[in-house]
C-alpha cells in the first residue's frame, strides 16, 4: 500500500509538469501571435500611410509643374480628372489607417470632388487643386 500511495506521489509532480509545459505552450503561442499581429498591423499602417503621402507628392508635383499653353482649365483635363481613379484607389488603401476618420474623410472628399465653380478668374484650377492637395498632405503628416 506504501508503494501505491509513494508511486501516485511520484507520478503527480509529471502530471503538473506536462500541464504546465501544456499550459504554457498554448499562452505563449497566443500571446506570441497576438503580439506578431500588433506589430505586423502597426507595420502595414506605417506603410500605407506612407503610400499614401508619396501619391499624394507626386500628384502636386504633376499638377505644379504642368505647363499651360492655350488655358488654365488645362490642368484639370491633364493633372486633375485623369488622376481620379487612382487617387479613389489610394483613398481605399488607406482607408481605416488615420485615427481621425472624419477629418480624412472630410480632406479626400474636397480633393476628390472639386469642380468648375471652385475656381474663377481669382482662383484658378492649379491653386485650387494644390491647396486641397497641400490641406490633406498636412492633415496626413499630423496624423501620422
Amino acid at each position: 500500500m506504501n508503494e501505491t500511495l509513494l508511486s501516485e506521489w511520484e507520478k503527480r509532480p509529471i502530471c503538473i509538469a506536462i500541464i504546465a509545459i501544456v499550459v504554457s505552450f498554448f499562452t505563449g503561442g497566443a500571446a506570441g501571435s497576438v503580439i506578431t499581429l500588433i506589430v505586423t498591423g502597426r507595420r502595414d499602417n506605417r506603410a500605407r500611410k506612407r503610400e499614401f503621402i508619396a501619391f499624394l507628392y507626386e500628384w502636386k508635383s504633376e499638377v505644379s509643374t504642368f505647363q499651360m499653353k492655350n488655358s488654365i482649365w488645362e490642368v484639370k483635363g491633364a493633372c486633375y480628372t485623369p488622376k481620379l481613379p487612382q487617387f479613389h484607389a489610394a483613398v481605399a488603401k488607406a482607408d481605416g489607417v488615420f485615427r481621425d476618420s472624419n477629418n480624412f474623410q472630410r480632406h479626400t472628399k474636397r480633393l476628390a470632388e472639386l469642380s468648375d465653380k471652385d475656381w474663377d478668374a481669382k482662383n484658378q484650377p492649379r491653386d485650387v487643386i494644390l491647396k486641397a492637395i497641400d490641406g490633406l498632405i498636412e492633415f496626413c503628416e499630423r496624423a501620422a
